[in-house]
């Protein structure tokens, strides 16, 4: 309980901090299935937000730490939505659909199931379907913390559709509710150039590299996790605003 909301803040220093206490849990009772979970989506966080140098044994371990839990946790919807996550952000979306929609059936007022199946939605390009399920989230619990997370979803889904200045209103607001999260701006700077805010682009980046000084295109297209033809447009974005290529 105490990782959780360091684990949902989606930055990198929470991330730290709650795979920590979650490695504590673990000693303490090693099939504890929500810590299990947590600590596979905290594995998987890095990859996806390019907190790390190794994605490999990051996804190693994610999968590791998931095939344990979903046994334990077949009847849990918050621990099946935590490995839907997991395994959404090391591509493996056919079990994350599989266990989604599961923790949807046991609960359908997981907010939670809903935003990483918004997430998988856009992923599998999607977004009527992506926007309609963070929409779902957000009335669920207008409240919660992570909904900044469901407003990036919602600026990536309008962005698929095309709706660049609809994007942008969202992938601001998410921001504005948790500026730490800077890992936005890899969508939201393409959205920027794609509206004509040139400027705001080029602020956008230096912002972004403050975070990610190493950060490259080639870096972004292995970790986030759209169709070949999203990331081709997501990479000329970042590249005209100043993104190193490689």
């Amino acid at each position: 309980m105490q990782a959780l909301p360091h684990v949902a803040s989606l930055e990198r220093k929470g991330n730290t901090i709650g795979l920590g206490l979650l490695e504590q849990a673990l000693q303490l009772e090693p099939d504890y299935a929500s810590a299990l979970a947590m600590a596979a989506w905290c594995h998987a966080q890095r990859c996806v937000y390019n907190w790390t140098d190794d994605p490999d044994t990051e996804s190693r371990l994610t999968l590791q730490l998931a095939n344990k839990a979903v046994m334990l946790a077949a009847n849990d919807s918050f621990s099946l939505s935590m490995l839907g996550a997991a395994h959404t952000l090391v591509r493996g979306f056919k079990t994350a659909y599989e266990l989604l929609q599961r923790a949807l059936e046991l609960d359908s007022n997981c907010a939670w199931g809903w935003n990483r199946l918004g997430w998988l939605n856009g992923y599998l390009d999607r977004p009527s379907e992506s926007i309609e399920c963070f929409e779902k989230a957000i009335r669920l619990s207008p409240l919660d913390p992570i909904n900044f997370n469901c407003f990036a979803g919602l600026g990536a889904a309008h962005s698929l559709q095309g709706r660049h200045d609809e994007a942008v209103k969202w992938l601001e607001k998410a921001l504005a509710a948790n500026p730490e999260a800077r890992w936005i701006y890899r969508q939201l700077i393409p959205a920027y150039v794609s509206s004509g805010r040139k400027e705001e682009a080029r602020l956008g980046l230096r912002l972004l590299m403050q975070d990610y000084p190493n950060l490259t295109c080639e870096r972004v297209r292995v970790a986030m996790l759209y169709s070949a033809q999203t990331m081709d447009w997501i990479c000329e974005g970042l590249a005209h605003a100043g993104l190193p290529v490689r």
